[in-house]
């Protein structure tokens, strides 16, 4: 997934290092709308400024060690920094909100494979 700012577009992914950088600004997802109704508006700005800029470097880690894997050279852009993320206006960062919420669901979605019962022969009847 990715999100476009300044004209260039920008991987993003929910990682552990975001999870990390999103619970020391606002206390952990489950503590996100908490965060938001106590800061007011301009913090409930600086906090999805915080996400934004933590998904970012996530997602750009994230190419770089596909990018290592795979034995190619990264060439996609560097993490942009929480202070140009804040260069942003409200409406431009407010219109990314759909983004940065269906990155965190996508990196917090778990999937679980069930094996098939083994069918069960009946005991023979006395």
């Amino acid at each position: 997934m990715t999100v476009n700012i300044f004209g260039r577009e920008y991987p993003i992914k929910y990682t552990i290092a975001a999870e990390n950088a999103i619970a020391e600004r606002a206390g952990g997802l489950e503590n996100l709308n908490a965060a938001m109704e106590k800061e007011g508006a301009a913090g409930r700005m600086d906090i999805l400024a915080a996400m934004l800029a933590a998904l970012i470097s996530g997602g750009v880690a994230r190419a770089k060690l596909d990018a290592r894997l795979a034995g190619d050279e990264y060439t996609g852009p560097e993490a942009v920094p929480l202070d140009d993320i804040q260069a942003l206006t409200v409406a431009e960062l407010t219109d990314l909100s759909g983004a940065i919420t269906a990155a965190i669901k996508e990196g917090s979605a778990v999937t679980v494979e069930l094996q098939p019962q083994k069918k069960r022969t009946p005991r023979p009847s006395k």
